[in-house]
């Protein structure tokens, strides 16, 4: 049987048992059209092969693993990209330890028989009892409700906007109409940012959208790289690296202007600052400090030579107002 969706799981993890349930949550989709199930295997310490003990055959039948090199996230996903079969249709992505709500296939296939390229939904991380678009006051009333499916809307505001300045959709409740954006790849040059980029370029030209302020997936807490319990570490280097080299891309490529152009050379300056006074307090508590990430950081962004010294200084008072 052809599949129409393709969906699209880069996987590492550590701990075993993690990507299953997130297979038993795809594999129990209610009303979805055939899909494939593409599981890019980045080098993961725990093997996706053995993640598939509890499925059935016909579930076997619907996945394809990928090895590959480790290459991180972005590369792992253009990998699954590239494997897809000519007859895809849609891509559904997926992080290997988030779970889908049972309808959000068929949610995703209501909008694009509507006439949508691009869907997206609400979100929650486990643990918190907030959605994502709560937190960030995201309304429903600002969009269009489209027909026959509750919670589900087109999106009515300018889409590149708001993701420029709002984390606004999440990749484990994306799918895009394949013939929409048939040379996508994600960006292997800004790090743990590659879902800010890939928002970035999907918007841009803005696409005929649909949004559910459903909570379309459960964002676990295992392994995941962009929560930060302790600031003053690496891992904090290495988001705000990330962002960085965001911006400075932004600024090279797209001809921002206005509140645009003001808001993002605002951030950069920001992650400027927050850079140096992460690395110094990492060097006043006697940590070990990532220096390749000093280095990229220096070589995408060179007022960042200039800006360090006043980051430094600034950043003096914040060194010296705890205790180690």
């Amino acid at each position: 049987m052809n599949a129409k969706i393709a969906v699209i799981i880069p996987h590492y993890q550590r701990k075993p048992g993690v990507l299953a349930r997130t297979l038993a949550a795809v594999f129990a989709q209610e009303d979805a059209p055939p899909f494939r199930v593409i599981i890019v295997d980045d080098e993961s310490p725990a093997p996706a092969a053995a993640e598939l003990g509890e499925l059935d055959d016909a579930a076997r039948a619907a996945i394809q693993i990928v090895p590959r090199k480790n290459g991180g996230p972005a590369a792992a996903k253009n990998t699954g990209l590239a494997t897809m079969p000519p007859e895809v249709e849609f891509v559904a992505l997926l992080d290997c330890d988030d779970i889908w709500h049972p309808r959000h296939l068929a949610r995703g296939m209501a909008a694009m028989d509507q006439g949508c390229d691009l869907f997206f939904g609400d979100h929650r991380r486990e643990q918190t009892q907030a959605t994502h678009f709560s937190v960030f006051g995201m309304d429903p009333r600002e969009h269009v409700p489209l027909e026959g499916t509750p919670a589900l809307y087109r999106w009515s505001t300018n889409l590149f906007d708001t993701c420029l300045r709002i984390p606004t959709i999440a990749l484990s409740t994306t799918i895009f109409r394949r013939a929409r954006y048939p040379d996508l790849k994600f960006a292997e040059d800004v790090g743990l940012a590659d879902d800010y980029w890939f928002a970035i370029e999907v918007t841009n030209p803005p696409p005929v959208a649909a949004v559910s302020f459903l909570e379309e997936a459960l964002y676990t807490v295992a392994d995941n790289v962009s929560v930060i319990p302790d600031w003053r570490s690496n891992k904090s280097l290495r988001v705000i690296l990330a962002i960085a080299l965001c911006y400075v891309k932004l600024l090279k490529i797209y001809p921002l202007s206005g509140e645009n152009l003001d808001y993002v050379r605002q951030r950069l300056r920001e992650a400027r600052t927050n850079f140096a006074v992460t690395a110094l307090s990492l060097l006043y508590r006697e940590r070990s400090v990532e220096w390749s990430y000093v280095g990229q950081f220096m070589r995408a962004d060179p007022a960042l030579a200039g800006a360090f010294a006043g980051a430094l200084f600034r950043a003096i008072p914040k060194l010296f107002s705890g205790s180690r």
